[in-house]
């Protein structure tokens, strides 16, 4: 993706959405344009408009007859604009040619290929003056890379000459670099090597000059201001100067600026260094380090056409943020005073833009890498009653309420004026529901080691915290996270908040426990500022669910976990019933397992999980499992599943195991208490990969591809819908039901709605390949009820029974684009009309939907006061008729005695 960001408020200002193969590969900007690079078997280039992001114009590399060098990487330079006094560019693709393009068309004016004697490698650099290009390759030899240089006629495309240097680069994405002014004819290569720094003036290669050296540098670092002669270059010991190019002094080079007291040192982290420039176009470099002295960043500006530094310290919280990765700026210059506005990004996605020591905003990129998501249902504001399930519990909150039944009638009347509770409420209002309970957290745990909870009803991130396996090169996890949240028994409220984590170094699983409200980190364990995990073990987890609040895990060796520790085998016997499925053995075969006391010698678990039955698929291979979902608002009572006819049963997946091309798969749902086969389906042949599933109330409805046309079908995407209530293991002679319609878009992702009691149906939500959430009405999917004519349907539902469109009726992301859902979830509110929805993946989606309209909420237009009126009037008519009644009695009984 290629996004532009408003440097004010830091919002999005456009994107452009790339394709899985359309990877972006570098990006250069020139003047009101840019220049992108994207692709890998077919290679576009593209110029976009900067401020709005409209393409002006798209090309194709064109090299057909030549093969993709298969480790190709842009390490900095395969866009260079030329430097005559045309628009064009030169791009580098793939295939080891170079293109030069016309600026304003994109037509290709020549392409150079390598021939024989020039070197073909995928790591290269270039550079243009007004006549020569030069291509630096870097040939890997033992330990090293070596430079090729490769010189051609820019006007014509012809190669001049090609030539080796001696050289011992480590790195070549950083250790080489280019400076000087290509538009007047200056390009001198600088490299680092353990001996020292190097640098050459490519137009002396002619000559078969040398390189000169720089011998007591040992590193040097591109600030992207080598058209103005300057970069940084580093001793050994880390202290760092600011070099720059003077044609005028013998060496060529000369030391600008020395920064003074920035060796390394255990108390302060490496240096980052980067360069910007004011609105008059004149150059700066900045260094920017975190000490542990001051526990906050220092940055030093470096002002070259005044020769001095200006520095400040800024507020950066390590525990919070991770470490500072690059940083990007440019200077507001007024008289004598220069501020530095710059935009940092660190290692756990976020980037924060800063204006000198003050910050303007901030934005959690990593929340479009979300590995697992959660509702926190949360406590209630004042003077709501929570639902209470116990039957004693429940008597005694009637006779709390009672008593409190003339305050609740005053607050009954003000809401009847007011469509929401007033916000007013001690503590912090964003941790507090408010009376329809649409105000939840939506906790998420990123793949870059930070959890977040985000305000559902404004998106506003709450808490963060960071986990003690985050990594500090910014690099996303190989871990696989899933959260789990506990319900209390009274007023529904989210208890507790797990997350298990597989560590990235040995692959052990690791449990951490939230404070769902404020996100502090529980249990024994004590934390160091990044939570720690309260429980591990050293094998992976294959199954794990929520019972009595407890998390039971099954690990790859059948053993049973439970955090918190549970006191003694009585407290799990209400998981007993429970059926866990997975993988046994091999990848073609299931087994249903049950809790039962632990046999094996040396084990640390009091329980494991004993085989109940298996299933072979032979030479299938399994794709996904798919389990009933259990409403979140429920979760860790195990009654209280979405069906709890369908509890154990689970939807499997297959195909024909190691083929690589389209094959039949098989869709079977299996009963996980019997291991009996209740429903199989065989696909044509598609991508397994595409099929989704999901168990809905009675039903399991999965989607799919049908990729071969008949005379009674056409190609193109189907969902189907099976009725669960007929199981044909019980009564062979009862068929199973099922009905398929067409669909006009490809689902990605399925997902069903929660209410809070389960009288409203459960609706499909469906992510599109069209960047859209839509909602299928349940009375759609029902196996056994027709469709409703379409003279006859309401305003929500698809104008065809046979022919569902992404239509704008049953769209609920309505304009906004929702790109690449990786999961939906659901949630109950307190209306059981109203169910909250929210889909993450490159965006994130929150709303909420009425499946079965708002039957228990006044509409926006009613007479409110009006019936408060009304009310009014019939208490005074009460408070005037009532002495004339008693008078009435009263002379009733006198007249009787």
């Amino acid at each position: 993706m290629l996004a532009a960001l408003d440097p004010i408020g830091g919002s999005v200002v456009w994107r452009h959405i790339l394709g899985d193969d359309d990877y972006l590969e570098e990006f250069r900007a020139n003047h009101d344009g840019i220049m992108a690079l994207s692709g890998y078997d077919v290679q576009n280039v593209r110029l976009l408009e900067v401020k709005t992001g409209s393409i002006i114009w798209e090309t194709q590399l064109q090299a057909p007859d030549l093969e993709r060098l298969p480790e190709f990487r842009c390490i900095g330079a395969c866009i260079v604009f030329a430097s005559d006094e045309t628009a064009d560019l030169f791009v580098s693709s793939n295939t080891g040619s170079i293109h030069r393009l016309n600026g304003l068309t994109g037509a290709t004016k020549w392409t150079w290929t390598p021939i024989d004697n020039a070197p073909l490698t995928p790591l290269s650099k270039m550079i243009a003056t007004p006549t020569t290009v030069y291509l630096v390759h870097f040939v890997k030899s033992t330990g090293s890379y070596k430079i090729h240089v490769t010189a051609i006629d820019s006007n014509s495309g012809e190669q001049i000459f090609t030539h080796a240097l001696p050289a011992d680069i480590l790195d070549p994405t950083s250790d080489a670099i280019f400076v000087g002014n290509p538009r007047l004819g200056e390009a001198t290569l600088v490299w680092a090597q353990p001996d020292g720094a190097k640098f050459l003036r490519l137009s002396t290669l002619k000559e078969k000059r040398s390189p000169q050296t720089l011998a007591q540098y040992k590193k040097v670092v591109d600030v992207r201001l080598g058209a103005h002669n300057i970069f940084i270059a580093l001793k050994a010991d880390g202290s760092s100067s600011v070099m720059r190019v003077d044609p005028e002094v013998p060496q060529w080079i000369k030391v600008g600026w020395d920064f003074s007291d920035s060796a390394s040192a255990p108390y302060k982290s490496p240096s980052i260094f980067t360069g910007g420039f004011d609105k008059q176009g004149r150059p700066y470099v900045s260094r920017t380090f975190w000490s542990a002295h001051s526990k906050a960043c220092s940055m030093e500006l470096y002002i070259p056409h005044q020769n001095f530094i200006n520095g400040f310290f800024y507020s950066f919280d390590t525990i919070q943020n991770g470490v500072l990765l690059h940083t990007a700026m440019d200077v507001a210059s007024t008289g004598d005073k220069y501020v530095p506005r710059f935009i940092i990004t660190t290692s756990t996605g976020s980037f924060q833009m800063w204006q000198g020591d003050r910050k303007l905003w901030l934005r959690e990129e990593a929340l479009a890498h979300i590995a697992s998501a959660a509702y926190v249902k949360l406590p209630q504001l004042a003077g709501q009653t929570p639902v209470v399930s116990n039957p004693v519990a429940r008597f005694s909150s009637q006779l709390g309420e009672l008593a409190r039944a003339p305050i609740n009638a005053v607050v009954g009347l003000s809401n009847v004026i007011r469509s929401v509770y007033p916000p007013s409420a001690p503590g912090n209002s964003t941790t507090l529901d408010e009376r329809f309970g649409f105000r939840h957290l939506i906790v998420v745990a990123t793949t870059f080691g930070k959890v977040l909870a985000l305000d559902s009803t404004t998106g506003n991130v709450v808490w963060g915290q960071l986990l003690s396996i985050s990594d500090v090169s910014g690099q996303p996890l190989n871990s696989e996270m899933n959260l789990f949240a506990t319900t209390a028994e009274t007023g529904g409220v989210t208890s507790d908040l797990f997350l298990i984590a597989s560590s990235p170094a040995d692959g052990s699983s690791l449990v951490y426990h939230f404070h769902p409200p404020s996100g502090a980190s529980l249990g024994s364990v004590q934390s160091r500022g990044f939570a720690s995990p309260q429980y591990q073990f050293p094998e992976t987890v294959v199954d794990a669910a929520v019972v009595e609040n407890r998390l039971i895990m099954i690990d790859s060796l059948h053993n049973i976990h439970t955090y918190p520790k549970a006191a003694s085998q009585r407290k799990l016997e209400s998981a007993s019933h429970m059926t866990f499925i997975f993988p046994s053995t091999t990848p073609s075969q299931v087994a249903g397992y049950r809790l039962s006391e632990s046999s094996r010698p040396g084990s640390s678990s009091q329980l494991s999980a004993r085989q109940t039955w298996s299933m072979s698929f032979g030479d299938e291979f399994i794709h996904e499992f798919i389990k009933p979902t259990v409403s979140p608002s429920a979760a860790g009572n195990d009654t209280a599943a979405s069906n709890p006819g369908n509890r154990n049963l689970v939807g499997i997946i297959s195909s024909a195991q190691g083929s690589t091309e389209l094959v039949n798969c098989v869709v079977r749902v299996v009963d996980g208490t019997k291991g009996t086969l209740v429903y199989r389906a065989e696909l044509g042949a598609g991508r397994c990969e595409d099929v989704r599933g999901i168990f809905i109330e009675d039903m399991f409805v999965y989607s799919h591809q049908d990729t071969v046309a008949s005379s009674e079908s056409a190609k193109g995407f189907r969902i189907t819908a099976v009725d669960l209530k007929t199981n044909p293991s019980a009564n062979p002679q009862v068929q199973i039901q099922q009905r398929t319609f067409a669909v006009g878009f490809q689902p990605k992702y399925l997902a069903t709605t929660f209410t809070k009691y389960g009288i409203a149906l459960q609706d499909l939500i469906v992510a599109t390949d069209k960047d859209q959430i839509i909602s299928l009405p349940n009375r759609l999917l029902h196996t056994l009820g027709a469709a409703p004519p379409s003279a006859q349907a309401s305003a929500g539902s698809p104008p065809s029974a046979n022919v569902v469109q992404d239509e704008p009726r049953i769209t609920i992301s309505q304009i906004w684009q929702v790109s690449d859902v990786q999961g939906i979830l659901s949630t109950s509110s307190q209306l059981e009309s109203t169910s909250l929805v929210f889909a993450y993946g490159r965006d994130l989606f929150a709303t909420t939907v009425e499946p079965s309209a708002t039957f228990d909420l006044l509409s926006k237009d009613f007479g409110r006061s009006q019936l408060l009126a009304t009310l009014a009037v019939l208490v005074a008519a009460v408070l005037m008729t009532k002495p004339l009644a008693q008078n009435r009695e009263q002379q009733r009984q006198w007249s009787s005695s």
